[in-house]
């Protein structure tokens, strides 16, 4: 499945348009053997069809992928609600005289049925690691964002 995966985003991948764009497009990956987060980001860097395979290589369901001798998986596994890519690099600069949006999709339940059976507790498990994560950050990031 990876590799039919991997097939149908190349033959799809149009990295001109991505690159090219004015629309910026930043994407986190994590070392897998440091927990280094990597952002990958189109204003700094070309960011390939791996980059963005990297950032979504939601281990084990998907393998990680090799980028420069380092096997990266999905960002989400360190910061599964990566807002502080775009809130941070807006604080730094210099002109913010726009208004910033920013939308967010929270795909973890923090409520749920208690589980019944090991899959369904595993399930709940992994839910709850990431919608703890999710709370943490919109509570961080509800407090009045201050532009000095």
């Amino acid at each position: 499945m990876p590799g039919q995966c991997a097939s149908c985003c190349q033959s799809s991948w149009k990295s001109n348009s991505l690159n090219g764009s004015a629309m910026r497009l930043r994407i986190l990956a994590v070392d897998l053997a440091t927990g280094e987060e990597l952002v990958f980001d189109t204003t700094l860097e070309r960011v390939d069809l791996d980059d963005v395979m990297a950032s979504a290589a939601l281990i084990p369901d998907f393998p990680p992928v090799g980028i420069n001798g380092r096997m990266l998986a999905d960002g989400g596994l360190s910061s599964n609600l990566a807002v502080h890519l775009v809130l941070e690099e807006e604080a730094k600069r210099a002109d913010r005289s726009g208004t910033l949006t920013c939308f967010a999709v929270d795909l973890f339940p923090s409520a749920a049925p208690l589980p019944k059976g090991i899959l369904q507790s595993s399930q709940r498990q992994s839910d709850l690691i990431f919608a703890s994560q999710t709370v943490r950050t919109v509570k961080a990031m509800s407090q009045p964002w201050k532009r000095t």
